[in-house]
């Protein structure tokens, strides 16, 4: 709900925005979580859950402090950044403790280790995602959106 307010914050149709497809970070995400889940070691899934969380304790706050700064979106934009960035430590420190509950071999920690280092590269490919959009991002989408 906290991205669906920032969107809304920005003046964009956050029902639009998330009827589209997902460009390549989305996508890599959302794939590498249903495969662990249905086809791989659904305990490897801890890893992803664990660098989303360390990624909102690392920059949360300092993402949506230069967001802010330096390309004018509203602070009233940055919610889910910044209480992701306030929130997630805690939230870290649990999956650290699922992990070590549940990871019962070398394997199990070799597919957490992997998941992680996947949903780092895929959450930076998000931000690129957005960067080769740049401005253009509304109008594409709504054209993708029309599509019948």
């Amino acid at each position: 709900m906290l991205c669906i307010r920032d969107i809304n914050a920005l003046g964009e149709n956050a029902e639009l925005i998330l009827s589209g497809d997902p460009n390549a970070g989305a996508w890599g995400i959302v794939t590498q979580c249903y495969f662990w889940a249905a086809q791989g070691n659904p305990v490897a899934l801890l890893g992803d859950a664990f660098a989303t969380e360390e990624l909102g304790v690392a920059r949360g706050i300092e993402v949506a402090s230069l967001l802010e700064a330096n390309y004018g979106i509203p602070r009233k934009a940055t919610n889910f950044l910044r209480v992701h960035g306030n929130e997630d430590n805690q939230h870290m420190e649990a999956a650290a403790r699922v992990i070590e509950w549940y990871a019962r071999d070398r394997n199990h920690y070799a597919d957490i280790e992997y998941a992680t280092r996947m949903t780092y590269r895929y959450y930076g490919q998000l931000f690129t995602d957005v960067l080769e959009l740049g401005d253009s991002w509304s109008s594409t989408l709504s054209l993708k959106c029309s599509r019948p």
